[in-house]
């Protein structure tokens, strides 16, 4: 149970990164077009980060849970980067 969670926050985490990251953003620009919508969508960095994050725990032969967790990662950067976005305009 501590692992899925774990491993759920680590694909929010990777998916901010990807879409918000200083760091990221000439790699980010230097996309062609699909590819820069790809990176800069949190449901779409929250999809791909919660694939990459559940390959490095569950076994590959479960691909129902590894798009699960793909799901799960969508999702929850999605409501990780509203709740964000409130805070920041201070509710």
């Amino acid at each position: 149970m501590l692992d899925a969670l774990l491993t759920l926050l680590a694909s929010v985490g990777l998916a901010m990164i990807v879409v918000e990251s200083y760091l990221l953003r000439p790699l980010r620009d230097a996309l062609p077009g699909p590819l820069r919508t790809l990176v800069k969508c949190y449901q779409c960095s929250g999809f791909w980060a919660g694939v990459a994050c559940a390959l490095l725990v569950v076994n590959i032969e479960q691909p129902g849970v590894v798009v699960a967790y793909g799901l799960a990662g969508s999702f929850l950067t999605v409501l990780a980067a509203s709740v964000l976005e409130r805070l920041a305009r201070g509710l």
